[in-house]
């Protein structure tokens, strides 16, 4: 419901796989497989410009909620593969386009680890997932109660605890 009180209702229409490139009138778009944020997700990186187009993966270097259905592992090698990328300007739909892909997904990465390795170690003091969320700093604000749980904190925090094995489905 919030969705579509959000983006509005979504037009019909039939989805064809990408293949390996996207070729434009003026530019060749390899496409890059990024699953996390969704299994299908893609990046688009046109080499010759050097241009990323990272579609939901980046957002902010800063990462504070998720999806109920995020896989933070899969977000975290998407990432990763990307970095493998010599350096681009990065456009994301959500926050516009910077400079250097490099540094900013490289300052995602480092978050996602970090605030991973600080759940962990919550986690093994015997930490609530609600105390490990007020520990992190995180909070679900207004997302929660607008998506009835689907965007969060706790999942934010859920995926990253099953990445490090200390969660299962």
């Amino acid at each position: 419901v919030y969705k579509r009180q959000v983006w509005g209702a979504a037009p019909g229409f039939r989805a064809e796989p990408l293949g390996d490139e996207l070729h434009t009138d003026r530019f060749r778009f390899r496409v890059i497989h990024t699953p996390g944020h969704a299994v299908d997700h893609v990046a688009l990186h046109e080499p010759d410009q050097e241009w990323l187009f990272v579609g939901d993966l980046y957002l902010t270097d800063r990462p504070r909620y998720a999806f109920r259905y995020d896989d933070i592992g899969q977000i975290i090698a998407s990432i990763r593969s990307l970095l493998a990328i010599p350096d681009c300007v990065l456009f994301c739909q959500h926050s516009g386009y910077h400079a250097s892909h490099q540094h900013k997904l490289g300052r995602k990465l480092d978050a996602l680890l970090g605030l991973r390795q600080k759940a962990v170690v919550y986690m093994e003091e015997g930490r609530s997932l609600r105390e490990i969320v007020r520990a992190l700093g995180l909070s679900d604000g207004h997302y929660h109660w607008v998506s009835r749980g689907e965007i969060s904190a706790r999942n934010l925090v859920r995926g990253l605890l099953k990445d490090a094995g200390k969660l299962e489905d």
